[in-house]
């Protein structure tokens, strides 16, 4: 038996999965996002929120009030990879 308190609307939030992002279609004609498994059209609505930008990486939902930012690859950063100067042989 479990107790009561692991049956409360604390504990339901949690279990809820977190919104992630699988893909991105982006064209000069339109902007979709993968979100959770669902095809969203910009300003579609995604559980509480919408929809309001796509990148080639990312995806903006507005909730709230406030602006979630998806990322395809959240750990991963890009940096600019210096080239070495073509005076300079291996």
């Amino acid at each position: 038996m479990r107790p009561a308190e692991a049956r409360s609307d604390a504990g339901a939030a949690a279990l809820q999965p977190a919104t992630s992002l699988q893909g991105v279609v982006t064209s000069p004609q339109r902007k979709l996002a993968l979100i959770n498994g669902a095809i969203v059209p910009m300003g579609g609505a995604i559980g509480d929120g919408r929809l309001v930008d796509v990148t080639e990486s990312s995806a903006l939902l507005k909730k709230d009030g406030r602006t979630e930012v998806l990322r395809m690859y959240p750990r991963i950063e890009r940096k600019q990879l210096k080239r070495p100067s073509a005076d300079k042989e291996p």
